[in-house]
């Protein structure tokens, strides 16, 4: 009967142990040059909510910081210090180390699996996410605005199609031997499909506000058939963390 209930006492302490991981993440670091402001973490429980979750922390003398986030769902959520963000995509269960200058965060971030965690899929989820940023994002050159939205319609969309095509390279780069999970698979491609998607749907009326005295422009008869495309079609929930998603359905 002693071994039955030591046995018995284990077995709800790793269902305890499992469910705590389940209803969170772990996140730690390290801040460059840090002047002690606090660390805020901020998300939305559910897409189109009104009010953010937020959890907070502080670094240690150090420069050393770690946090719990309670998150229920894979979430982007949205790392502040001194006024900069950054984003983060992370899942229940995991466990992620993020490095950053407090000079300039987003561009200095860097990511690491948790010590003793051999697991790097949160770790490649986000240094991606941040290279994908450095080279299209915040590169004019693959932005609508402000130059691309004076093309007529046949180089814009020469335009998406080139900017797509690179973009679908760096995920596959990224992609390779599991080294992304599922959720975030997902998540990634669809941040892709529905950056192509908003910038042909807002085209016309975009291009009509800033191309000054130029009349509307008129598109030829099949240009809004890509919204006859299955993949753009609403109802998967994996897609719900993506932002782009969330305004294509708005």
């Amino acid at each position: 009967m002693t071994y039955l209930r030591a046995a018995l006492v284990v077995a709800i302490w790793l269902v305890a142990r499992v469910g705590l991981a389940q209803g969170g993440a772990e996140l730690s670091g390290h801040v460059i040059n840090d002047i002690g402001s606090t660390i805020n973490v901020s998300w939305l429980a559910q897409p189109f909510d009104t009010r953010e979750q937020v959890a907070r922390g502080h670094t240690n003398a150090q420069g050393d910081f770690q946090m719990h986030l309670p998150i229920t769902a894979p979430t982007l959520v949205q790392l502040s210090y001194e006024g900069e963000e950054t984003p983060i995509f992370i899942e229940p269960g995991q466990a992620l180390v993020i490095h950053f200058n407090a000079d300039n965060v987003g561009a200095s971030r860097q990511f690491f699996p948790a010590p003793g965690n051999p697991n790097k899929q949160a770790a490649n989820a986000n240094n991606y996410l941040r290279e994908a940023e450095s080279k299209y994002t915040d590169n004019e050159a693959y932005q609508v605005l402000p130059e691309n939205i004076n093309l007529f319609e046949k180089a814009f969309l020469s335009f998406l199609d080139y900017r797509r095509s690179h973009e679908m390279s760096l995920f596959r780069q990224a992609d390779r031997r599991g080294a992304l999970t599922p959720t975030f698979e997902a998540f990634a491609q669809d941040e892709i499909t529905y950056a192509y998607a908003n910038d042909r749907l807002t085209y016309v009326g975009l291009r009509e506000q800033t191309a000054g005295d130029q009349q509307r422009l008129t598109v030829s008869p099949t240009y809004y058939d890509f919204l006859h495309d299955a993949s753009l079609v609403p109802g998967n929930e994996q897609v719900t963390s993506s932002q782009r998603y969330q305004e294509f359905l708005l």
